[in-house]
């Protein structure tokens, strides 16, 4: 899905890709996709039943053990003026997935204007990208 439309993962995951340790995970898949991809994108991901994807959390037996998760909060992501929009989808066992939309045909966009050099990584189906390898590997990061 990733190659068809021109899809990358950035943010936590990608860190996590980068700095493997068991002290933190991230808490949320981050999707970046072009302008012109975005409505294919979303289609595929809800209309596949076997990703099991919904626009909608999970009601779950037990709220203690599992909180349903809260929508994405827009101000986490780059600046509004860099990014369209953002629909978080949902697992059944309420992981979230957060898709967002560049403004342009260019997946990479929104990520120059991201707060902090330690999520300027991405991946692609055939790359892994680290904005800064030689601060983020030592575990530092600039803040915009």
């Amino acid at each position: 899905i990733m190659r068809t439309f021109g899809a990358i993962i950035s943010g936590s995951t990608a860190l996590r890709y980068f700095l493997d340790d068991d002290d933190w995970s991230p808490n949320d898949l981050d999707i970046y996709v072009a302008n012109d991809n975005w409505d294919p994108l979303l289609a595929s991901l809800t209309e596949a039943d076997s990703l099991g994807l919904s626009l909608n959390p999970p009601v779950l037996l037990d709220p203690r053990a599992h909180p349903t998760p809260k929508p994405v909060d827009p101000r986490t992501h780059a600046s509004a003026k860099d990014w369209r929009s953002v629909k978080t989808l949902y697992t059944a066992t309420g992981r979230k997935i957060d898709v967002i939309r560049s403004p342009a045909n260019n997946s990479m966009t929104p990520l120059r204007f991201f707060w902090s050099t330690l999520v300027m990584n991405f991946l692609t189906p055939d790359a892994c990208v680290c904005g800064y390898p030689s601060i983020t590997f030592q575990r530092f990061g600039i803040l915009k």
